[in-house]
C-alpha cells in the first residue's frame, strides 16, 4: 500500500521547487561581490559660522550650565 495521499497539503514537486529556488538564491548571494560601506565625505576646510548665519551653534549660558552639570 502507498503511504501518500492525494489530498496532502504539500506535494513533493512543490518541496523540490522551493528547495531549488532557495539553493539558487543562496548561490547568487555567494557569487555577488560584497557591498562596500559608504564613505564619509570629509572636508579639509573647517566650517566657520558667523553669528548671523541661521542654524549656527552658539555657546550660550544655558549650554555652558549643561556642560558644567554633565561634567563635559
Amino acid at each position: 500500500m502507498s503511504t501518500h495521499t492525494l489530498d496532502s497539503k504539500i506535494d513533493r514537486r512543490t518541496v523540490f521547487v522551493g528547495a531549488g529556488s532557495a539553493g539558487a538564491l543562496a548561490g547568487i548571494a555567494v557569487l555577488m561581490p560584497p557591498l562596500a560601506p559608504p564613505r564619509a565625505v570629509v572636508s579639509s576646510q573647517p566650517i566657520h559660522h558667523t553669528a548671523e548665519s541661521p542654524g549656527a551653534y552658539r555657546l550660550t549660558d544655558h549650554v555652558l550650565r549643561y556642560y558644567r552639570s554633565a561634567g563635559v
